[in-house]
């Protein structure tokens, strides 16, 4: 499954704008017909974008043996640079009430900084000043099946359930010189997360007037079963201009919450993450 998402994403990162648009306007776009307008008759629709969020990632893993681990505030310990930041939406409406809907997006960043207090991470003591490499990704998957209760032309209103397939990773190494040792020694470890979970939320979408349209949001999901006890919540509000019936332009603003607390062997500890911010998108109908 990662080496999917790093195939995907490695031939998401090389496409550019300007091919993009130059293959949506080819002169076949420009037939499209008067009925083809409004967005809340078109079959396909798919938006691809970028955010530009603030992350807040509070964390502690424990190691294997029951060693307590160290809460690290991921941002003031090792901070957010080489992010990256991606975003797909897809609907498909199968028929006029009947729709499914798929998102993946993508978090991921890495940094590397001196510590300034002692961190025990997976049963391993990172010590003061030692410079320690952390990064941090987070990737979900979704799939859902939507039933549009509202259904008008300048309005649509939908609930939804789903499955989400959450992924998260943290990893801080360090290069730690230990006495009677030669050379150094690496300590640290790597804390993941894979887990399928369902998802419910509603969506409700305007049409309101020179091609302009208003799109909000909202999903939860609350579980605890086995090893792991989950709260995931997403909201999402938009503002999309569909310039031509085939390509429009949208900005949003979107925050997501996970929390996690888990006992198993792939993470031991416990996870409250939180991103929001502006998003930028292309917007793609037909």
């Amino acid at each position: 499954m990662k080496m999917v998402i790093r195939s995907f994403l490695s031939r998401w990162r090389q496409l550019r704008l300007p091919a993009l648009l130059a293959v949506l306007l080819l002169p076949g776009a420009a037939l499209a017909r008067d009925d083809d307008s409004n967005l809340l008759a078109q079959r396909f629709q798919f938006g691809l974008g970028t955010f530009i969020n603030g992350s807040s990632l509070n964390i502690r893993v424990d190691g294997e043996a029951g060693e307590i681990g160290t809460p690290v505030n991921w941002g003031k310990t090792i901070g957010d640079r080489d992010e990256s930041r991606f975003r797909f939406d897809g609907l498909w409406r199968v028929s006029e009430r009947h729709h499914l809907r798929l998102m993946f997006t993508d978090y991921s960043s890495s940094a590397e900084r001196e510590i300034e207090e002692e961190i025990i991470w997976d049963g391993d003591l990172i010590p003061v000043g030692v410079s320690a490499r952390g990064t941090f990704g987070f990737e979900v998957f979704e799939a859902a099946y939507e039933y549009a209760f509202v259904k008008r032309p300048d309005v649509e209103i939908a609930g939804s359930v789903g499955l989400h397939y959450t992924q998260l990773e943290a990893t801080l190494l360090a290069n730690v010189q230990v006495d009677g040792e030669e050379g150094q020694v690496e300590r640290g470890g790597t804390a993941d997360v894979d887990a399928p979970l369902p998802v419910f939320g509603a969506r409700g979408q305007w049409r309101l007037g020179n091609n302009f349209y208003a799109d909000l949001l909202g999903q939860a999901f609350y579980l605890s079963v086995g090893d792991y006890t989950g709260r995931i919540l997403n909201l999402r509000a938009t503002v999309l201009w569909q310039w031509h019936p085939r390509l429009g332009v949208g900005i949003g603003y979107d925050w997501f919450r996970v929390d996690i607390d888990g006992d198993a062997d792939g993470f031991q500890g416990t996870m409250d993450w939180t991103y929001e911010g502006p998003q930028a998108f292309v917007n793609v109908a037909f």
